[in-house]
């Protein structure tokens, strides 16, 4: 007799682990935003005022209130550029305190 057990994917053990309240520039957006994003050199302070400087939250929020564009380009919709550029999606935790973040009006602390 064969038994077949689902199985957990890495993206399901992470919807699980996830804690996507409370989130803030302090303790979470920033941090992020300097691992996955400005590092790079796409979006630091010498980024062209199109791209985007998120070095710091005043030039993050300044960028992120027009038009939506951070969620839209994570969530990869139409009409934005995709980010990370030239990656799949971010998991689904990631984008989820993203989008809290951006909700709860982008609180800094």
């Amino acid at each position: 007799m064969l038994t077949f057990l689902p199985s957990c994917d890495k993206e399901d053990v992470m919807e699980e682990d996830c804690e996507a309240t409370g989130i803030t520039w302090d303790n979470h957006v920033g941090s992020f935003l300097a691992s996955n994003c400005t590092n790079s050199g796409c979006h630091d302070s010498n980024a062209d005022v199109s791209v985007g400087d998120y070095t710091t939250y005043a030039t993050a929020t300044n960028v992120f209130i027009q038009g939506g564009r951070l969620l839209g380009a994570i969530n990869h919709e139409s009409g934005f550029s995709n980010m990370p550029k030239g990656e799949s999606k971010l998991d689904s935790c990631s984008i989820a305190k993203l989008t809290n973040w951006v909700n709860a009006g982008y609180p800094e602390n």
